[in-house]
């Protein structure tokens, strides 16, 4: 088993995992700083979900999580679209977290499709359906 591993398996043991992942997003939060506050800047209309949530999920990349979702949804739509016509289906993104891929989805679809997101994480059902109307959300 890696250090990595062991550490991450005491930590859990002892239920203090949670104090250091807060003390680690606060580390890498500080860090990223200029590169947020530079995305920000340059996409000021981007809706994204707490930065909590995207360390969670994606690392605090503000970047890489909005644009790397545009290309991930494109390539899923040229997958499925081998297979099946992409009209009049529904699309469901199974553990969509903040919605990162789905919320492309129905700007990618024609209008017939319908999408949805399911995710085990009550916040991240509750900031999606909050913040993408497009796509219906449950929990």
């Amino acid at each position: 088993m890696k250090v990595k591993s062991r550490i991450s398996l005491l930590l859990r043991q002892f239920r203090i995992i949670r104090i250091f992942d807060k003390i680690f997003f606060s580390i890498c939060y500080i860090k990223t700083y200029k590169k947020r506050k530079a995305f920000k800047k340059s996409n000021p209309n981007a809706i994204l979900p707490p930065a909590y949530y995207i360390y969670e999920t994606f690392g605090l990349d503000y970047n890489q999580f909005y644009t790397l979702n545009d290309e991930a949804a494109k390539w899923l739509i040229s997958f499925f679209e081998k297979y099946k016509s992409l009209h009049e289906i529904n699309i469901l993104d199974w553990g969509c977290g903040p919605g990162r891929i789905i919320r492309q989805m129905p700007s990618l679809l024609d209008k017939t499709c319908q999408c949805y997101g399911t995710d085990y994480n009550s916040k991240y059902i509750e900031w999606c359906s909050k913040n993408i109307p497009e796509v219906t959300f449950k929990l």
